[in-house]
């Protein structure tokens, strides 16, 4: 062999000797980000079994190492439903990847594990498909806060059915505003009371109930509320002047309260048309006016009787 071939083959081993080295640098770098991953990697054959995964995998499953998890079948061991499995394989098969997919898998001890997973197939270099990898992204905490969010918006909504239920078959008028004044809800009572549909009621202005004397004084008392917090009608029950819808005025007892729903304050208030009381109280009123006037008269006349017997 010449020398010049001699340096050829030499300098040709040189060079592959340095693409290994890289390929081990490289393969090492890539062994050193997916270990220290907080994110679970993994690689499974085509039937499934777990071929690959890092130091996440125990940690977050409660397996003893990863030895103890390679060999492990997905669907049967890790997976909650193994349908979902199957469910997720249709879209890799039809899409390639998938992205966000939420799971439920369970632990070793058999307690549910909700993660949200990035997979796709992964091939040789002849383009055969070896299997499907991927990341599990632990959303355990998310998942647990949902379903207690869901069950407080549950609860929620079974106390606001119970309040509308109680709220509409009241006697009394009972609405809802904002610090704004905008009406949010009402019950049958004050649609009969002032005489509107809930149509032409809903998200209108308080003021559509009062005479024109009273809104500019009711406004003024909203822009205090808002300014400073303070308030001289809360926890009081107050008589005062409705409008209706057709222009008659009438009076009504209104107790007055406030609450607040997240860092927003609401008012609530129950109204009592005492009209038929105000007539009766009128009525009352004028009988013993009337009375009064009639033993005053006659007080009168028999001191006037009295004092013309006394005379000489």
């Amino acid at each position: 062999m010449s020398k010049g071939t001699e340096d050829h083959h030499s300098d040709e081993i040189n060079e592959l000797e340095k693409e290994i080295v890289k390929c081990k640098e490289s393969e090492e770098k890539y062994r050193s980000v997916v270990e220290n991953m907080h994110d679970v990697f993994y690689r499974a054959d085509m039937e499934g079994k777990i071929t690959m995964i890092n130091s996440s995998g125990p940690k977050m499953s409660g397996y003893e190492s990863v030895e103890d998890m390679i060999g492990l079948n997905l669907s049967r061991d890790l997976y909650k439903k193994p349908e979902e499995r199957e469910r997720l394989l249709s879209i890799l098969k039809k899409d390639g990847k998938v992205t966000d997919y939420e799971i439920e898998l369970k632990k070793k001890d058999g307690t549910s594990l909700w993660v949200s997973t990035n997979t796709h197939n992964y091939y040789d270099k002849s383009k055969k498909q070896l299997g499907v990898e991927g990341v599990f992204k632990d959303i355990n905490e998310r998942k647990k806060n949902e379903e207690r969010y869901r069950r407080i918006v549950e609860k929620v909504k079974k106390s606001e059915q119970r309040f509308r239920v109680i709220a509409e078959t009241a006697t009394d008028g009972i609405i809802t505003s904002d610090v704004q004044g905008n009406i949010l809800f009402f019950n049958k009572s004050v649609k009969t009371m002032f005489g509107y549909s809930a149509d032409e009621m809903e998200g209108k202005h308080l003021t559509m109930l009062m005479p024109n004397r009273f809104k500019a004084g009711y406004i003024e008392y909203l822009e205090k509320f808002r300014s400073s917090g303070e308030h001289e009608l809360i926890g009081k029950t107050v008589q005062t002047t409705g409008l209706k819808k057709d222009g008659t005025e009438f009076p009504f007892e209104m107790s007055l309260s406030t609450w607040k729903s997240g860092d927003k304050t609401y008012f609530s208030a129950i109204l009592r048309d005492i009209t038929e009381r105000k007539k009766a109280d009128d009525k009352r009123k004028k009988t013993e006016e009337k009375y009064r006037y009639i033993v005053e008269k006659f007080l009168k006349v028999s001191n006037e009787i009295l004092q013309e017997m006394n005379k000489p």
